[in-house]
């Protein structure tokens, strides 16, 4: 999108002054809520790319709107993207559809974690504490967890041991 990326720039408008926010909260507040979960899905199923090109899909239907305003309004309309409606099931497939364009221009994505790398983890994860045991020369690992000092906790007197 060469004009549009001329428009920003003219106007003072880098992509990090809209995608930080973006991808640190991972669109939650700035899209539909039942489109962010979908694109949830997409991302743990296809990956990180999935941003760039949810990103990317923004960018290309809000062109024209973006085209028609200067520095601030670009800044405001990108903000507030979740008051529009978006068909889901559209725009997903948009998502997908980029996500192949990005795949075709050699664009390094990065790989979802599999289930089978996983698995692979859970294993490491596994020997590491045999042999910390082993070096301490105990056959059990004690962990305390106290969740009572969160007030997010749904039991203040909520505390495991493992």
């Amino acid at each position: 999108m060469p004009k549009l990326h001329r428009h920003m720039d003219s106007q003072y408008v880098a992509a990090p002054d809209y995608t930080t926010a973006w991808f640190v909260k991972l669109f939650l507040d700035a899209l539909p809520f039942q489109l962010v979960l979908r694109i949830w899905d997409l991302m743990l199923f296809r990956g990180e790319g999935t941003l760039m090109a949810l990103s990317l899909v923004l960018l290309k239907i809000n062109s024209r709107a973006i085209l028609r305003l200067k520095e601030d309004g670009i800044r405001l309309h990108l903000q507030a993207l979740y008051r529009q409606h978006y068909n889901e099931d559209d725009t997903i497939l948009e998502v997908q559809g980029m996500l192949g364009e990005m795949v075709k221009a050699r664009l390094r994505l990065p790989q979802p974690v599999r289930l089978q790398k996983i698995a692979e983890l859970t294993q490491n994860a596994k020997e590491r504490t045999a042999d910390i045991l082993q070096q301490n020369g105990t056959e059990t690992l004690s962990i305390h967890v106290d969740f009572s000092a969160h007030d997010s906790s749904p039991d203040p007197e909520l505390s495991t041991y493992v």
